[in-house]
């Protein structure tokens, strides 16, 4: 997407680039009837591939490519406009942020000026996630993808170009292939890195760099030249685009196969160069303008977009959207104007160039290096930096188990210990709740233990699908299985206590399942079916649990929130925040103490109802509704204590949760 304009100039590729940032932005915006609107970044890596490809074969032949001017050209074009953002950005944060989002914004920062944001936010977000729209620097991880492109190609064409072109073209053909075949097999393996990294990424560019290698010699293609043949091609490269801007979805699993259309759509747009919608449409001034200007629109939007979302905390109004998109529109033109072209006017050697670029880079790494190893300035809100740490207990656990751990500590649970136990089983949620239980078990005269596995509801038979990790739920089922001999199998252990985030299952965008043992997940989530196996899997479950006679209690979890509550008291704890609320039209309190819960809709009440059935149908099966301590009705749910959060995120409870969530409840006598 910063690829400069090719040395044979065509006004089409910028109007596609215009097609790809409108796609973009409008998806960043949430606009309707554009769910598949990020595929414009990999129309980018096609028009790139081409630029960038074609200008180093170009000069292979005619024997003056230097690495040095590469690079010089590069880092002219893709360097001043991001260092313009990050200039402009970091001091704006110090006054928006609280200090633990200004330090992890300056963790993004650092990782973008080195190159390695997409390796950065393959470890700590999935791009699809909600959570990502408050990310201000999400949009580089693409930027990392063609940089270090940048480091690969100019390599691999000169070490090839003397074998003459057939080896090269073919050379290429295969890395297309793998990396293609490489992204199919990613995508049902590790689709958070398939999306972000170079090797599931590299077809999409080699498909341009392709089309620039056998550009020329298609010129002289007869059928190629054909004005019906070139207006088809170009009819079906921009259908291609649309409908994957139309018909795919943040559920879509991508890129994979699925990424194909809109690669292919843009490869036959570039060849279709002398068709009526090339020359008339997308070689128009207007399009072709906004193509210009679209590498520094697609750096200015998203900071603007999640910085709002941050001030709001939730889904921007579309007209505040759109008029965001319109403001970073504006600062991409000033941006390019006064930036980017005086600059890519420079005639300074290639070595000096490089150096100052680099001193900058070095210089502004340190500078976030420095606000990282200060936590962000934590003395400018005392009280707020207590509340935003409270996840650091649960995130340093020992005792709930990751991916691939299947043994717990001893301190968390011994089979050969003989005192009467109360064991507490689950998820995340059941972690969250693990002080406040204990605090009860001991008081009752048990010993604590606890089973515990993040993502694994306590659940025989069955276990949750997720394609984000599509081969986590093989690791809850052994989880399961082996905890339940354990307890089984334990005299000593009396109580179990069952908690979960049973909703989980559930989520809006339909990219989880429940799946049944042996039988794997399904193509299309059924959710009558879901629903049917977690009635059938939790009543096996407890009936094993009362045949083996232990005391089983079961907890409904506590209620989720769609916005996080720390979000809310960061907005009323900064005066910056708090004035910008008021001036984007909100009259309401943006921390009032309670929030409707994000759960309380239909599916999600089928679920907590399924769960209070199944507990209370069976005799010896005691049931809490952490809920009712926490909420005065349905729609109405406390995640606050004066200025103490009872929440560390949308949906984990905090120490101070977990006691109120358990105010009055008692584990019962052992039998």
């Amino acid at each position: 997407m910063s690829s400069e304009p090719s040395y044979n100039y065509r006004p089409d590729i910028d109007g596609l680039r215009a097609v790809a940032i409108l796609s973009v932005v409008l998806f960043h915006a949430r606009v309707p009837g554009i769910p598949g609107g990020f595929v414009g970044v990999d129309v980018f890596f096609v028009i790139s591939g081409f630029l960038i490809g074609g200008h180093i074969y170009s000069d292979l032949q005619k024997n003056r490519f230097s690495f040095l001017e590469f690079y010089k050209r590069r880092a002219k074009r893709i360097l001043p406009p991001l260092f313009v953002v990050l200039a402009i950005l970091m001091p704006a944060a110090f006054f928006l942020m609280s200090p633990y989002e200004f330090r992890r914004l300056s963790s993004r920062a650092l990782a973008t000026v080195l190159s390695l944001s997409n390796f950065l936010f393959w470890r700590k977000v999935n791009y699809f996630q909600s959570v990502t729209e408050s990310e201000p620097l999400l949009m580089t991880w693409s930027l990392g993808v063609e940089e270090q492109f940048y480091f690969v190609i100019p390599l691999l064409l000169v070490l090839l170009f003397r074998l003459g072109r057939r080896v090269l073209f073919s050379a290429i053909a295969v890395v297309l292939v793998v990396s293609f075949a490489w992204s199919a097999f990613q995508l049902s393996h590790n689709p958070v890195a398939c999306f972000y990294l170079l090797p599931s990424r590299a077809w999409e560019l080699a498909v341009g760099v392709l089309l620039a290698i056998s550009w020329k010699p298609l010129l002289h293609r007869r059928w190629l030249a054909s004005a019906w043949i070139a207006n088809l091609l170009s009819v079906c490269g921009i259908l291609l685009i649309v409908f994957s801007c139309c018909l795919l979805s943040t559920a879509t699993p991508f890129p994979g196969p699925a990424a194909a259309a809109p690669v292919l759509g843009a490869a036959m747009l570039i060849l279709s160069r002398p068709s009526f919608l090339n020359h008339r449409i997308l070689g128009s001034a207007l399009l072709s303008y906004i193509g210009r200007v679209s590498y520094a629109w697609y750096l200015w939007h998203w900071p603007l977009l999640a910085c709002l979302r941050l001030c709001i905390g939730d889904q921007l109004p579309i007209a505040l959207a759109l008029s965001a998109l319109l403001l970073s529109f504006l600062l991409a033109v000033l941006s390019y104007h006064l930036v980017e072209k005086p600059l890519r006017a420079s005639r300074r050697a290639a070595a000096p160039l490089l150096l100052r670029y680099a001193a900058v880079s070095l210089a502004m790494a340190a500078v976030f290096l420095f606000i990282y190893k200060k936590n962000g300035f934590p003395d400018r809100y005392p009280q707020l930096t207590a509340q935003e740490h409270l996840d650091d207990a649960l995130s340093s656990n020992p005792c709930i188990m990751q991916r691939n751990s299947l043994t717990p500590p001893s301190a968390c649970y011994d089979p050969t210990l003989r005192r009467d136990k109360l064991l507490l089983w689950g998820d995340s949620h059941a972690e969250a709740l693990m002080p406040a239980v204990k605090t009860k078990a001991e008081a009752a005269g048990y010993v604590f233990s606890s089973l515990l596995h993040t993502g694994c509801p306590p659940l025989i038979g069955a276990a949750r699908y997720d394609h984000d990790d599509p081969n986590y739920y093989k690791y809850c089922l052994a989880f399961n299985k082996q905890t339940l001999h354990s307890i089984v199998s334990d005299p000593a252990t009396k109580v179990v206590v069952l908690e979960s985030w049973w909703e989980s299952t559930f989520d809006s965008e339909g990219t989880r399942q429940l799946v049944k043992d042996g039988v794997g997940p399904q193509p299309s989530r059924d959710i009558a079916a879901d629903l049917q196996l977690l009635d059938e899997s939790l009543r096996q479950t407890l009936q094993t649990l009362l045949a083996a006679h232990k005391s089983v209690v079961v907890f409904n979890d506590a209620p989720t929130f769609k916005r996080l509550p720390v979000l809310r008291l960061r907005t009323s704890q900064n005066r910056l925040r708090l004035s910008l609320w008021r001036l984007l039209g909100r009259t309401d309190d943006p921390d009032p103490g309670f929030d409707l819960p994000s759960d309380a809709d239909p599916l999600h009440s089928s679920v907590q109802q399924i769960v209070r059935q199944d507990a209370l149908a069976e005799p010896g099966v005691e049931f809490w509704d952490l809920r009712k301590s926490l909420c005065d009705s349905p729609d109405r749910c406390r995640y606050r204590e004066g200025t103490q959060l009872y929440y560390i995120d949308d949906a984990h409870l905090s120490p101070l949760g977990a006691e109120r969530a358990l105010a009055g409840w008692t584990p019962p006598r052992p039998q």
